[in-house]
């Protein structure tokens, strides 16, 4: 026994010394632009990327909205607001007008109701959004953005999670699950 304890101890230490030097960096491969643009190059030959399914008629979508003084979309109205027959599309559309903000080319903002109209070109594959103007106030020009309305709700909800998965950690810290008993075993 006592002659494998000095062979026990350099076997220990030499584990230590290991465990403790200072790791050997690893070098970082590294591209300039024009290597990373010819592996992209190269890449892009061998994987062909799926063309995009897009639609092969004219698309056009017509939303009312109403807009606040900072002259963001506070929501968009159901009445003179008509879709395509492409769901996607009007979808977009709908989630393009929630975040928009509708000025004046000197950049002030007029309270009101707006028709966005989107019309897209299944030659260009391009889709042109127009305001026009219906009516100016009319509105309540301090209401909340829709976006800034979904953020709020979102936090409210992600609050009321947090709480609720809080309170399943205190109650599983007061009642822990039983431990099973080995002299129940057979």
């Amino acid at each position: 026994m006592q002659r494998f304890l000095p062979a026990a101890v350099l076997l220990f230490a030499l584990a230590c010394s290991r465990a403790f030097a200072a790791p050997t960096p690893v070098p970082v491969p590294t591209l300039n632009a024009e290597q990373f643009n010819k592996h992209l190059k190269e890449s892009l030959q061998k994987h062909v990327v799926p063309t995009p399914m897009v639609p092969t008629q004219p698309l056009r979508v017509v939303l009312v909205v109403e807009t606040n003084k900072k002259g963001q979309v506070t929501r968009v109205r159901g009445p003179g607001s008509h879709g395509s027959n492409n769901d996607t599309f009007n979808a977009m559309c709908y989630g393009n007008a929630l975040q928009v903000f509708i000025r004046t080319e000197d950049g002030r903002a007029i309270p009101g109701t707006y028709k966005l109209i989107y019309d897209y070109s299944p030659d260009s594959r391009d889709v042109r959004r127009t305001v026009e103007m219906i009516k100016s106030g009319g509105v309540n020009p301090d209401a909340i953005g829709a976006v800034d309305d979904m953020a709020k709700q979102n936090m409210k909800k992600m609050r009321e999670d947090r709480a609720a998965w809080e309170r399943a950690v205190q109650r599983a810290k007061e009642h822990p699950s039983p431990k099973p008993d080995a002299s129940a075993t057979h």
